[in-house]
């Protein structure tokens, strides 16, 4: 649990320093559901869909950030989980107070038939969409394809019909089920959203656990055998092998060539 708060402690100094960046994160869904008529009810899905870019892409740029950090930490006995969890609890709070600060504007434009739906769906968005961008930012090395993988996962799951099957396999697929529930139909059918919700973000977190633990194992592994590799130097050095001979003369009682 320290080491947790430590990692989540950095990571809101970061964000801190990034106001730009936090700017950016707050206007993105609000920019997308306002640039669309205040009629059109299909207008819900690609709001949430921009949270889901906006906490996703802020948890790749963390996971993208920290990649020279991370094996330092572990190198002093921070385990992996703890470095996950503190960079996701800090943004996830965030997705959610950016959520309950869209939730009011959609019911005064959108008027759906079951907030409550809403309130879910926007919950899940935010719990799917920080492991969805940790997977991401943890699995690729660079900032121009994950941000293409981000970019191409949440448009498909906002223009694939959440009716058909094949739509289960996209990890966003949930929140966009419940919305268009809750805005074409009388509301019901928590179940499988919900479910689906949680088993996807249980494997991208899993994901994301097992890339950064590979991750940080090897780059601590090339840093171990680094400083292996110059304290071999340093033993070597006629210096070293003086110091050694006067060390062993002494614990001996042998006398000195």
């Amino acid at each position: 649990m320290r080491q947790t708060s430590a990692v989540a402690e950095m990571q809101l100094r970061e964000l801190a320093r990034r106001k730009m960046a936090i700017a950016l994160l707050v206007a993105l869904p609000l920019v997308i559901y306002l640039s669309i008529p205040a009629g059109e009810l299909w207008a819900v899905v690609p709001a949430v869909v921009g949270l889901a870019w906006a906490v996703g892409g802020a948890a790749m740029f963390a996971a993208l950030g920290w990649r020279r950090v991370d094996p330092r930490l572990s190198l002093v006995g921070h385990r992996p989980i703890a470095q996950i969890l503190g960079r996701s609890l800090p943004i996830a709070a965030l997705g959610l107070l950016l959520g309950a600060a869209i939730f009011p504007l959609i019911l005064f434009r959108s008027d759906p038939s079951d907030p409550t739906m809403v309130v879910t769906a926007i919950a899940l968005t935010v719990l799917v969409g920080t492991p969805l961008g940790l997977a991401i930012g943890s699995l690729l090395s660079r900032e121009m394809e994950a941000m293409l993988v981000l970019i191409g996962v949440g448009a498909i799951a906002n223009v694939m019909p959440p009716e058909l099957t094949s739509a289960q396999l996209v990890p966003l697929w949930a929140p966009v089920r419940l919305l268009v529930t809750a805005i074409y139909t009388d509301g019901n059918g928590y179940g499988p959203p919900v479910t689906h919700g949680l088993a996807s973000a249980a494997v991208l977190m899993t994901i994301a656990w097992l890339a950064w633990r590979r991750r940080a194992r090897v780059r601590t592994s090339a840093v171990s055998a680094g400083w292996l590799s110059l304290l071999k130097v340093l033993e070597a050095s006629p210096l070293a092998q003086r110091r050694k001979v006067a060390r062993t003369v002494e614990q001996g009682g042998l006398k000195e060539p």
